[in-house]
């Protein structure tokens, strides 16, 4: 029998997360609507990274790292911080607080008081903006002595395939817990930590 592979395992976890998400009903408000949409974007920002790394597009992969997270990150201020006079101006085109302000509302919230969500902007996210942006970190890696080509290391892939899925499994946290569904939320946290040790 093959080993599943950390790509393979992704796309059975994006399976997952789709069928269990599958048929939700959600409360229609805006806040609801707003924070949802976030957490979609993130779910599948997710899903274009793993079928982006099975086609080996791993470049593209990696550029899609930072939208996991920040759509995530958007999410959740949305859902839980946001004024209604902030989620009416964001319906009609404007910029919701940079990242910093919005991770600075949340952190202040149970159960986001560990600074998850800072650490991670701390620890990658000159990193992850390399990638997107198309800046040494991304050139660096389609540069070999003999070509350019892509050179992502396993080990890489696997660093970004830990960093997403932790944010997936957060963002379709955040749907369920939009949709005052506990028992789904309890399958969550069961999944996430089955997982946590792959």
């Amino acid at each position: 029998m093959q080993v599943p592979t950390p790509i393979t395992r992704a796309h059975d976890l994006v399976m997952w997360i789709e069928g269990l998400l599958d048929g939700l009903s959600m409360p229609s408000m805006d806040r609801v609507r707003i924070a949802g949409a976030c957490f979609a974007a993130s779910l599948q920002h997710h899903h274009a990274i793993v079928v982006l790394f099975r086609e080996r597009l791993n470049g593209s992969a990696f550029a899609l790292m930072r939208s996991v997270y920040e759509a995530y990150v958007r999410g959740i201020w949305f859902a839980r911080c946001a004024t209604e006079v902030q989620l009416s101006s964001f319906l009609q085109g404007e910029d919701p607080p940079k990242l910093g302000v919005m991770l600075g509302a949340i952190e202040v919230l149970a159960p986001f008081d560990s600074k998850t969500l800072s650490s991670t902007k701390i620890a990658g996210w000159s990193t992850m903006c390399s990638y997107t942006h198309t800046g040494a970190h991304q050139v660096q890696r389609f540069n070999t002595p003999a070509a350019i080509e892509s050179r992502h290391s396993l080990e890489e892939i696997e660093e970004v395939l830990r960093l997403t899925r932790s944010y997936a499994l957060f963002a379709a946290l955040g749907m369920v817990m939009l949709a005052e569904n506990e028992p789904l939320a309890q399958r969550l946290l069961a999944k996430a930590r089955e997982v946590a040790g792959q």
